[in-house]
């Protein structure tokens, strides 16, 4: 489109030259000429035009060579040039068999018009027909270089916009990964502490060692919940349909079962549980991720509650048949 533009101009400054030297030749002003009617060498009639006079600011430099070789410079003319120029220019003018073209040793525009006494011709700096031209061009360039710093700016911000959301999950992505390693590392870290101990003393009886023994399989059993989970998550982040996992679970019996197990650990560690169980609020949901959550909440309750402490556990019916279960405990909040 730029290109388009650029030779449209082009041509159009190339037609205001031959416009000036066609107006140049048909002004008044030639003396000994009146009315001898001009023509061009292909036959167009001549004649001064009142509607052409002036009708460029293009410089011109006219001249008239009468039949004998004799050069006659019209007062007319808007443009200066060297006597050595202009005779070199008209004799290979004359020698041409064009009425308008371009001298390129020269660096001129020509338009030759005769008649029955001798020869008009205009000539016109071609070097300021170039500098237009190539002046336009610059600007034209700097257009197209802010079109395309624009263009290249609106693609930046619509990329950013369209790669946002992936981005966010990359990095929510990095952040499951660390996490997941930081669950796994504790159970780990104390399953082959647990096992060094054992093979320390290979004589002793496994009863003798039913602690280590133990301790070794609850961490195996907190680590196939915490990948469990892992993998309930992934499956979710997939898409899978999760609802043939689903069936009607009798949420305020499981929160009272749940309870009863931590009672011990929170009376070991100086805690009170104080719990409000709204009875008979049934939902439909995974029973054993339902009870991990439990799990989950009451674990972390005693684990960060002050000795001695109260650790509140509340479960009602809420707004638009929905049960709200909530855990608090004392203490600084975890960031």
């Amino acid at each position: 489109m730029f290109g388009a533009i650029g030779l449209a101009h082009q041509q159009d400054e190339k037609s205001e030259v031959t416009r000036a030297l066609s107006a140049a030749l048909r002004q008044d002003g030639f003396p000994g000429l009146p009315g001898l009617g001009f023509r061009s060498r292909q036959g167009s009639s001549g004649g001064s035009s009142g509607s052409n006079r002036n009708a460029s600011a293009t410089p011109v430099y006219c001249v008239t060579v009468y039949l004998d070789g004799s050069i006659y410079t019209n007062e007319t003319s808007t443009a200066s040039m060297d006597d050595d120029v202009v005779q070199a220019a008209v004799n290979e003018v004359l020698a041409s068999s064009v009425d308008e073209g371009v001298l390129d040793d020269y660096g001129l525009f020509y338009r030759v018009e005769e008649g029955l006494t001798g020869s008009r011709i205009a000539f016109a700096d071609r070097t300021s027909y170039l500098e237009n031209v190539v002046w336009f061009y610059v600007r034209l360039l700097g257009m197209w270089a802010l079109l395309m710093l624009f263009v290249f700016l609106i693609t930046l911000f619509l990329a950013r916009l369209v790669t946002r959301p992936v981005s966010q999950a990359w990095e929510t992505q990095q952040q499951f990964i660390a996490d997941a390693s930081h669950e796994l590392k504790t159970p780990l870290t104390v399953i082959m502490a647990d096992t060094s101990i054992l093979a320390q003393d290979p004589s002793k009886t496994v009863a003798e060692q039913q602690q280590w023994v133990d301790s070794i399989s609850a961490e195996a059993e907190r680590m196939q919940q915490l990948t469990e989970g892992m993998l309930t998550l992934a499956q979710a982040d997939a898409g899978v349909d999760m609802s043939q996992l689903m069936s009607r679970v009798d949420l305020s019996e499981l929160v009272e079962m749940s309870l009863l197990q931590f009672e011990a650990v929170a009376f070991e560690r100086g805690l009170v549980i104080e719990d409000e169980i709204e009875p008979g609020l049934v939902l439909t949901g995974d029973a054993v991720r339902l009870e991990g959550l439990l799990k989950t909440l009451l674990e972390n309750a005693c684990k960060y509650s002050p000795k001695p402490g109260t650790i509140s556990v509340r479960l009602a019916r809420a707004k638009h048949n929905a049960a709200q279960l909530s855990v608090r405990n004392a203490g600084d909040p975890i960031p």
